[in-house]
């Protein structure tokens, strides 16, 4: 009884990031398409009306968790470009250490797989990607622009931008199907490949 009271009490914000939390643990163990949305309701404690309240569809569902993981990623990649200060090196310590905290979270890795492979099935799901990119990808290359020698073009900034964040996540699946490759291997062939991608042509 109390349970279900504080549950009352809660906020329509609360309640959306618990519906979220739980769905993200179900497509984890088992994919987007083979959760159902009962299971999610389940975890999350709540009723399958309260879900199709904050989500019509399992596909919303979907989308509300790449946007959330995208918008994620480019904010760890602005704090990347921040933190360099003008300074490539430190850039590259920073990008290091998202690799290495991503590789540590198996789980967020797992989601992650299953939003790429969800963005390459989905028409919807690989606009609302590309509307995000879009969205950061000003502000990612003005942040880029001070690392790098002026007179490079916005499509060649764009392309850098894109490269430096397909190496993290790139590297971070590659680690979680292979868990038996040399982790330290791994990130200084990282580290090498963000230099090349930073360095003036």
């Amino acid at each position: 009884m109390v349970k279900a009271e504080r549950r009352r009490t809660e906020s329509p914000e609360v309640r959306r990031a618990q519906i979220l939390e739980a769905a993200k643990s179900c497509f984890r163990k088992v994919g987007f398409h083979e959760t159902r949305v009962a299971e999610i309701a389940e975890l999350a404690g709540v009723s399958v009306g309260l879900v199709y309240q904050y989500f019509p569809g399992k596909e919303a569902l979907i989308a509300a968790i790449v946007a959330e993981d995208m918008h994620s990623q480019m904010r760890e990649l602005e704090h990347a470009l921040d933190a360099g200060q003008g300074n490539a090196a430190d850039v590259i310590e920073h990008l290091t250490k998202s690799l290495r905290a991503m590789i540590l979270d198996r789980g967020r890795t797992a989601l992650m797989i299953e939003i790429a492979a969800e963005t390459a099935r989905s028409d919807k799901i690989k606009a609302l990607a590309r509307s995000i990119q879009a969205e950061a990808s000003e502000s990612l290359r003005d942040r880029l622009s001070r690392l790098i020698p002026t007179g490079m073009s916005a499509s060649e900034l764009e392309v850098r931008l894109h490269l430096l964040s397909g190496l993290v996540t790139g590297a971070g699946i590659q680690f979680y199907s292979r868990p038996e490759l040399d982790a330290d291997l791994l990130f200084k062939l990282a580290e090498r490949a963000a230099r090349n991608i930073l360095a003036p042509l």
